[in-house]
């Protein structure tokens, strides 16, 4: 071939050819990090929601174990939190007015209308937001960290990948944020001034509020452990009954707080009565 003219030219290796996944060879493409679970900016679309959402996933927390309106399908693939804190700040303050009516109907004083005891207001939402959040937390630690070291120990069986932190977090909290939406009409039902009334109401609350958090918790707990799953449910059991028998005692269930007598009247009636006596 050296007759004809023709010098061959090396060329350089195709790197299409060697590489089947093309330009991800070149390197390797940098975006923009996620941001951590703890921060703000992690839930900043969990608030990104319309009405007919949030009624449509509100109407699903009344109703459990229905495949219609399962929580958990409406929930994914992305959970709100925007609902949830406005149902839990709406409880509150049902909670409040409630139990001020209720303590004016069994004591028929107006100052228990015309004031809160932000004592009482303090204690509550402490309770019903540590029970939204740090509830959610605890359980989403337990499920990760379980998982993690499931999905380190049998890597090479089951190739799944583990769901992360954050997203488990915010399904549980969208979860326990609508499962509380049951005790709003409860709560307000119980200014009826009579125990029975009031314990059956907060019974079937708590049953159809309990019914929706395992329904729509169980998928998130199918895939782990027996001794695992049943200490979880016992957890959220005790938890949950804990929270509305502790609201119902402060509000509902206690000695009524009477006003005490002004210095001034006092006194006035003693000398009244010393004169009467002279």
């Amino acid at each position: 071939m050296s007759g004809s003219g023709y010098v061959p030219v090396p060329t350089e290796p195709s790197t299409d050819a060697q590489d089947p996944f093309g330009s991800a060879a070149k390197g390797p493409q940098v975006g923009p990090s996620s941001p951590s679970a703890f921060s703000l900016d992690f839930y900043r679309d969990y608030f990104d929601v319309d009405t007919h959402q949030v009624i449509q996933r509100l109407l699903c927390g009344l109703i459990p174990f229905s495949k219609k309106y399962s929580l958990t399908a409406s929930l994914r693939p992305m959970p709100d939190i925007y609902g949830p804190f406005w149902i839990t700040a709406t409880l509150i303050f049902s909670v409040a007015i409630s139990g001020s009516i209720y303590e004016y109907i069994i004591s028929k004083d107006l100052s228990s209308l015309s004031a809160f005891n932000f004592g009482r207001v303090t204690v509550s939402a402490a309770i019903l937001f540590f029970y939204w959040v740090l509830l959610p937390v605890i359980i989403t630690f337990i499920v990760w960290i379980r998982g993690r070291n499931s999905s380190s120990d049998f890597n090479s069986v089951v190739e799944e990948p583990m769901p992360k932190f954050g997203s488990i977090l915010s399904e549980l909290l969208a979860i326990y944020g609508y499962s509380l939406a049951i005790y709003i009409p409860a709560v307000i039902l119980l200014i009826i001034p009579i125990s029975f009334v009031q314990w059956t109401l907060l019974g079937i609350a708590s049953l159809i509020s309990l019914s929706v958090l395992c329904s729509a918790t169980w998928s998130t707990f199918k895939q782990k452990r027996k001794r695992l799953i049943v200490g979880l449910f016992a957890l959220i059991i005790v938890a949950h009954v804990s929270m509305i028998v502790s609201i119902s005692v402060l509000y509902f269930h206690h000695t009524p707080i009477t006003p005490a007598p002004a210095v001034g009247s006092a006194g006035s009636e003693s000398q009244v009565n010393l004169k009467q006596e002279q």
